[in-house]
């Protein structure tokens, strides 16, 4: 992750990231991304959809989410290996690499540099690189974009905030790395904004 330049996309890679993305693992990261929140399937619509602030008990219940994502990717890597031969889990290496990447960005991207995320309060390098890079996309987008409980912020306030979490929310070289390569994410936002809801449905 270093700075963005006009005809460079995506920008190699930082040198503190370079062996966490190396060869194919980028790319699992990418395809695994939107997975993050699968975990919301085990969370009540009540709570998921709710069109105001969570109460203390509703946000414990969200806060759920990570670890039900993860251990549904978990259930469903062993059960694959159970019925696989060995012929068979040999083959699919590569498909449960992916998974467990998928498992870790579930698990983690809700934790925080400081500590003081969910849900295991990790910190600084403990948490895994790919969860780092999926913590500060997820915020980008719930900021960037509607939600039932919100109107879009715009890409300045959007940056405020990315900005202000700089080194206690996300890792530093991850803000850097947006703040840098801000104007490519602003145009894939904007290339799968939502439409505007229709006051009359």
């Amino acid at each position: 992750m270093s700075r963005c330049s006009p005809g460079t996309w995506p920008p190699p890679p930082h040198p503190r990231f370079h062996e966490a993305l190396a060869g194919a693992r980028l790319g699992m990261i990418v395809q695994a991304a939107p997975l993050h929140d699968i975990g919301k399937v085990g969370v009540p619509d009540a709570t998921l959809l709710k069109p105001g602030r969570l109460t203390s008990a509703e946000f414990e219940i969200m806060k759920l989410h990570p670890s039900i994502g993860a251990n549904a990717i978990d259930k469903a890597m062993r059960q694959a290996l159970a019925a696989a031969d060995d012929a068979a889990a040999t083959l699919a290496a590569g498909a449960f690499a992916f998974m467990e990447v998928a498992r870790e960005i579930s698990l983690n991207h809700h934790e925080k540099w400081d500590g003081s995320g969910y849900p295991a309060g990790l910190a600084g390098d403990a948490i895994p690189v790919s969860a780092r890079l999926m913590a500060l996309a997820d915020v980008f987008d719930a900021l960037l974009t509607r939600r039932v409980y919100k109107a879009p912020l715009t890409l300045e306030q959007t940056t405020r905030i990315i900005r202000d979490g700089r080194g206690t929310h996300f890792d530093p070289d991850v803000v850097d790395a947006f703040l840098a390569c801000r104007e490519q994410f602003s145009e894939i936002a904007a290339r799968y904004v939502d439409p505007e809801p229709d006051p009359t449905t």
